[in-house]
């Protein structure tokens, strides 16, 4: 067996050499130093470190870990060129990416075993327990953190649901779909009304429903790590680094339904795994039941079943007796629960087809390609969603930092690693599988919406199955290297503190001071319920913005009702409306504030010319470019013009 040695003060010219070129780079070509440029010079100093002696290693060994070496550079070139955010550039970082996978290939080595990176300690029941109770703390303090003022105000989805929510508590009936706007299963809104039994009607309540699936979430993850890897200190690691991520914080923090659909899937997954590993009824049932219930969720919750059934054919063509004598009865057992419990929604489907699937068509892409004649729609919608790990990502405010890519700088990285090394190891050929699978509702959605992180989100506990996967293995293959249980510790640890700081940072001090997440949360609405609250003394007449771009008016109107539910009462401004002294004088009103915005050109023409000098006139602003949202015109109940005129936009009789 051949053996090369090297040298350690080569080494430690290698690493001052690489130390310099990235610091004249950043000093004389970017001009600046970027965060990432802190992390490079942490993990080569503590790298460094324990390169203290001369190195042995077997010559397969020693090539493959220059190759890996080789690879990590290259993608964390690209992925630095794909920071720039520059389409030009697109084709540069990709060619990084493609020759960087090309040496991770080569560079594959079984032996670099994430399982044996770290020890646990003898007493780890005790260890365990109190770190999962700490993970629960911390996971939940993130999502429950300031959940009403953190966004600039109520999405339409969100108070709709808290309607959906009111109605079905006050119906003598169990609903298992919701028809009106929302054409959903129930699940989530029965969950909700306990909230709002407990905390009230208001938007903290229902976002505080998201915070705690959220949380059951990364505790779920956890289990799921821990049975994948066989190592409960990885799946502390990774559920950390999954709690945090801005993907899952965001869906955990507002009123979505898409986070319950995370949580049954990596319920079910967990499961469905011990059940195929184990052969256990107890874990069986409790798959089965996971997978009906995941029914009632999010509907891209059913493309799991395409999962399941290629899983099956995976098992059966890799040893078909094997197959025949132990897992088929699993197989069989498990949807006899599924069926069972999905039963209720599966009567409705076959009674009411054209209402299930009414959301899935509206969004779905099949009439885009039937105008084009053409699979552009798909090729741009793959395109888009295989740009939007690493490049550009979801353009919505309400799912994401406008067109920041799914990750971060360093997860993006780990993330192309572990993609490479899922291949290339059989077990973890399902979660890629899994990831494939559950892109598939994201792609086959109308173009123009895409990439859309809300509609892969039953892709995300594969997602970062993935990125922990490519931590592990890199780390595995140092620990070859360096055998020394301290560098493992070290730098699990490093890689975890720069990865939760900076989507800490991205989330919590980026997102909220971005734009486009100003303009997501229909703030104009908000601030418009908002001002009903505090203008007691007026009776406020609001406009229907028929006029308004990107609004429909029922949506106006919904978060409108949302945010003063029970609190005041408003008027919506119809045309000659009629406003009554009477009841002006019973409900001790001062007088009337006319809501209108800046689309309602004819009503504020009509206002203004009617009543010229007899009203007040305040704006509101957009605060990033100091545009008005609306103005309230402000009218003295003995200033409203007594007349049956209908040319007058407000009258009284």
């Amino acid at each position: 067996m051949q053996y090369v040695k090297i040298n350690k003060i080569i080494l430690f010219l290698i690493f001052l050499i690489f130390f310099f070129i990235i610091s004249l780079y950043a000093l004389y070509i970017l001009k600046s130093t970027p965060y990432y440029l802190f992390i490079v010079y942490i993990y080569i100093f503590s790298t460094a470190y324990f390169f203290y002696k001369d190195i042995k290693l077997e010559a397969t060994l020693f090539y493959k870990t220059v190759f890996f070496f080789i690879a990590v550079i290259l993608i964390s070139w690209g992925q630095h060129v794909f920071s720039f955010f520059d389409h030009q550039r697109i084709a540069e970082g990709t060619i990084f990416f493609v020759i960087g996978i090309i040496f991770l290939i080569f560079s594959y080595n079984k032996n670099a075993d994430p399982y044996m990176a770290l020890k646990e300690k003898n007493n780890k029941f005790v260890y365990e327990k109190f770190f999962v109770f700490l993970l629960l703390i911390f996971s939940f303090i993130a999502r429950a953190y300031n959940l009403e003022k953190f966004f600039p105000g109520v999405w339409y989805d969100e108070a709709q649901n808290g309607f959906e929510t009111l109605r079905l508590m006050d119906s003598k009936e169990v609903e298992f779909f919701i028809t009106r706007y929302t054409y959903m299963p129930s699940m989530f809104f029965y969950i909700s009304s306990v909230f709002i039994k407990i905390f009230g009607f208001n938007i903290i309540s229902l976002r505080l429903v998201s915070a705690f699936l959220g949380t059951l979430s990364v505790i779920a993850f956890y289990f799921l790590l821990k049975e994948i890897f066989k190592n409960w200190l990885i799946a502390i690691f990774g559920a950390l680094i999954y709690s945090f991520s801005r993907w899952n914080l965001n869906f955990s923090r507002i009123a979505f339904l898409g986070i319950l659909t995370v949580l049954l899937l990596t319920l079910f997954a967990y499961f469905y795994l011990k059940s195929i590993n184990t052969n256990k009824k107890i874990f069986l049932i409790s798959a089965g039941v996971c997978l009906g219930l995941t029914h009632y969720t999010y509907s891209v919750a059913y493309f799991i079943h395409f999962l399941i059934l290629l899983h099956f054919l995976y098992l059966f063509i890799k040893n078909y007796k094997l197959f025949l004598k132990e897992k088929l009865k699993i197989y069989f057992l498990l949807y006899l629960i599924a069926i069972f419990i999905s039963l209720p929604l599966i009567v409705y489907a076959i009674k009411n087809p054209a209402l299930f699937f009414q959301r899935a068509n509206d969004i779905s892409f099949f009439g885009e390609i039937k105008n084009s004649q053409s699979l552009t729609p798909l090729i741009k919608n793959i395109e888009s969603y295989l740009l939007s790990f690493n490049f550009e990502g979801d353009y919505n405010g309400r799912h994401n930092i406008y067109k920041k890519p799914l990750f971060d700088y360093l997860t993006g990285i780990f993330f192309v690693i572990g993609f490479i090394y899922s291949l290339l190891t059989p077990r973890f050929r399902f979660f890629v599988l899994w990831l494939i699978i559950m892109y598939i509702p994201g792609i086959i959605s109308i173009s123009i919406e895409t990439p859309q992180f809300y509609r892969i989100i039953g892709a995300m506990p594969a997602v970062f199955i993935i990125v922990i996967l490519g931590i592990t293995k890199s780390i595995g293959v140092l620990n070859l290297i360096i055998k020394n249980k301290k560098f493992v510790y070290s730098i699990y640890l490093i890689t975890a503190i720069f990865i939760i700081s900076m989507n800490i940072y991205q989330y919590y001090f980026l997102y909220p001071k971005e734009e486009g997440t100003y303009l997501s949360f229909s703030p104009e609405a908000t601030r418009i319920g908002k001002f009903i609250n505090e203008k007691k003394d007026y009776l406020v007449i609001v406009s229907p913005a028929k006029n308004m771009y990107g609004f429909y008016q029922w949506e106006q109107k919904v978060i409108c009702d949302f945010m003063t539910y029970k609190k005041t009462d408003y008027k919506n401004l119809i045309d000659s409306m009629v406003v009554y002294r009477a009841e002006l004088d019973y409900l001790k009103k001062k007088g009337i504030a006319v809501i209108l915005r800046p689309t309602d050109t004819k009503e504020i023409e009509k206002i203004e010319k009617q009543y010229s000098n007899k009203f007040v006139k305040e704006e509101y602003k957009n605060p990033f470019n100091n545009e008005p949202i609306f103005y309230c015109y402000y009218i003295d109940k003995n200033d409203i013009i007594v007349s049956k005129d209908e040319n007058l936009i407000i009258r009284m009789e």
